[in-house]
């Protein structure tokens, strides 16, 4: 994905309000001229998450009907317990292989 800065064409001022004591870290740690750049790096990340949680909501990847066995906090515990006994399995395997 390419980086937007606001050196591209179509820039658009925007009139924002942050909490005081942001706006005064914000001017304590990030230079003049890098501000922008800062906030706009961090509201595309932001942004691009919100679009992927969109896309995941409306392409309904995940559904209760195709997961039963994932249905109960027990069920998806287990899951995971099961999953975190495994990986354990295969790294204890590749650092002393023959063991």
């Amino acid at each position: 994905m390419k980086r937007l800065t606001v050196r591209d064409e179509g820039v658009e001022r925007l009139n924002i309000r942050v909490p005081r004591q942001l706006a005064d870290d914000l001017k304590r740690l990030v230079p003049a001229r890098k501000r922008s750049q800062l906030i706009v790096a961090a509201t595309a990340d932001a942004v691009a998450r919100l679009k992927q949680q969109e896309a995941l909501r409306q392409e309904k990847i995940w559904s209760d009907e195709n997961h039963p066995d994932l249905a109960t906090q027990e069920d998806i515990n287990r899951y995971l317990r099961d999953m975190r006994v495994s990986w354990g399995r295969r790294l204890r395997e590749r650092l002393s292989p023959g063991l």
